[in-house]
């Protein structure tokens, strides 16, 4: 399904896009949250690489975002 429907009503129109940053804020939240309690240097490296990929997301969301006036 595309982000973008022309043929929504306007405050529905970028919902999914609004949802969309919603979770990926929680992400990087959860993310966050578990990197800051990890001891294992293995999970430490895993959660450094999950907030790198939320952040990303989120900066490309917001970017979207942006671009649609929202």
């Amino acid at each position: 399904m595309p982000l973008f429907q022309r043929n929504r009503p306007l405050p529905d129109r970028y919902a999914d896009l609004r949802q969309s940053l919603r979770a990926s804020k929680e992400e990087y939240e959860l993310a966050l949250s578990n990197f800051e309690q990890v001891v294992e240097p293995d999970l430490i490296d895993c959660y450094i690489y999950a907030l790198n990929a939320a952040s990303l997301r989120y900066k490309f969301l917001m970017e979207q975002a942006r671009e649609a006036g929202i």
